[in-house]
């Protein structure tokens, strides 16, 4: 199984996607993206920073978080 992380694109700060472990430094949605220490259950999660969450990675993640 795939181990995903939450990782922050490079053209804005606090948009966040995800990226897999095989990747990290690309998106599941194809985007440059960095390394952040988030954890996945924090995904969604919008404070006073205003966070914004890329919905086609999040589409993506929840359609292969659990193939093989």
């Amino acid at each position: 199984m795939k181990k995903y992380n939450i990782t922050e694109g490079v053209e804005s700060t606090f948009h966040y996607h995800i990226s897999d472990e095989g990747t990290p430094t690309r998106s599941l949605c194809g985007k440059w993206v960095m390394h952040t220490d988030l954890p996945m259950d924090t995904w969604g999660v919008v404070t006073h920073l205003h966070e914004r969450y890329c919905s086609e990675c999040y589409k993506l993640y929840t359609e292969n978080k659990d193939a093989k």
